[in-house]
């Protein structure tokens, strides 16, 4: 009989775009149920009509009420339905899932840690984030990181001890698809058309949340000064605007005006890494540069930030470039680097190489079923005297 495996989000974003490959193959040894807010975003098309996919209304931000219910409705969900697994993935749904399988006594109770928000905060706030991830840690039997730098900074920051929580594979939570992610000259040439940019422009690529958090101003102080040395430079701003901040993004950017476009959501963001030549990660925090890895398969050098987290998804000087968060001259200094065929196309070549022969999704999938498989399925008593 297969056993069941809860996993708990706060919405279809990290479904769609982080496990939907490993729930796949997963449903193939055992019986996977996902909850989360369907009413943020639909859960993809792609994921196989086995897996159930259940709604409840938690969100990212805190709602107290909604929380206390959120909360209660867990434990209810999990004693009603006995699961051998819950696996939380998103911090709120980490807090409330981890904290429900527990009161519901499941036997295996595994959060990954995808980055962690309290980083740069401080005083009251930062203490409060930072407990929450020690509940977390507490509730948990088993604890992933979806990078090796970002376990180790859960540990020197005491959020658990060091041989409660590891990294899946190479890191990162799913690899690459290398068969999306693969140079595509139409979809460089339909881009570019789109967005009006010419064929000699240099393309810098923002694609995450347009949040202070991610580095977005900080880029686009940067880019601004480049702009106005460079009149060959182009910025393209891919992703959600979650803080209503594209007004004032707008405004900062009129100096340069021609010089830049600002898309939403996107669900071919393939199609914008074949039409840039340079992905910029200027963060504040990540848990791993997932984005980084994925245009490094298109053979995109990166401009990232030194911070836990990227360290592991950019080798210096030869799949990309660092900066100081917040350092607008030395993210303006990396630029101007890149604008030299001779630094950034072989430092895109080696991404590529990089990426194709590391992070390949199938070795991540195959690290998440051999998880499972170690977890959930028993050693047979006639195999238990074998020797390999």
């Amino acid at each position: 009989m297969k056993k069941s495996i809860c996993f708990v989000s706060t919405s279809a974003y990290a479904l769609n775009y982080f496990l939907k490959s490993h729930l796949n193959a997963l449903c193939d040894h055992h019986q996977i149920t996902v909850c989360l807010n369907k009413n943020e975003l639909e859960p993809s098309v792609d994921l196989s009509a086995e897996i159930r996919i259940q709604h409840f209304p938690i969100s990212r931000k805190i709602s107290l009420f909604t929380d206390i219910y959120c909360q209660i409705w867990l434990v209810v969900f999990f004693l009603r339905n006995r699961f051998d697994a819950v696996h939380t993935i998103t911090p709120k749904a980490g807090l409330l899932g981890m904290i429900a399988a527990w009161l519901s006594a499941v036997p295996h109770r595994t959060h990954t840690f995808t980055g962690q928000i309290w980083v740069n905060r401080k005083g009251f706030i930062r203490t409060i984030l930072k407990t929450a991830d020690k509940i977390i840690s507490m509730a948990a039997t088993d604890l992933l990181a979806d990078s090796a730098s970002q376990r180790d900074f859960l540990i020197n920051e005491n959020i658990c001890p060091a041989g409660a929580i590891t990294v899946l594979g190479p890191g990162s939570i799913c690899g690459v698809d290398l068969q999306q992610f693969r140079k595509n000259p139409a979809h460089n040439l339909k881009i570019r058309t789109e967005m009006k940019i010419k064929p000699n422009n240099l393309v810098f690529l923002f694609l995450g949340r347009l949040v202070e958090d991610k580095g977005v101003f900080v880029l686009i102080d940067a880019f601004i000064k480049l702009a106005k040395e460079n009149p060959n430079v182009f910025l393209m701003l891919v992703g959600p605007d979650e803080d209503n901040q594209r007004l004032t993004i707008e405004r900062r950017l009129q100096a340069v005006k021609g010089s830049y476009a600002i898309t939403g959501t996107t669900s071919e963001p393939e199609a914008f890494m074949n039409a840039a030549n340079v992905l910029c990660l200027p963060s504040f925090r990540e848990g791993f540069g997932g984005v980084v890895i994925e245009a490094g398969a298109i053979g995109l050098p990166a401009l990232a930030t030194r911070i836990y987290g990227l360290t592991d998804a950019v080798i210096e000087n030869q799949t990309g470039l660092f900066s100081a968060p917040g350092d607008v001259q030395g993210l303006l200094d990396n630029m101007r680097r890149m604008t030299d065929d001779s630094i950034r196309r072989p430092m895109g070549d080696q991404a590529q190489r990089h990426v194709t022969r590391t992070f390949n999704s199938q070795i991540l999938t195959a690290a998440w079923l051999d998880y499972y498989q170690k977890k959930l399925v028993p050693v047979e008593p006639s195999r238990l005297g074998e020797k390999s």
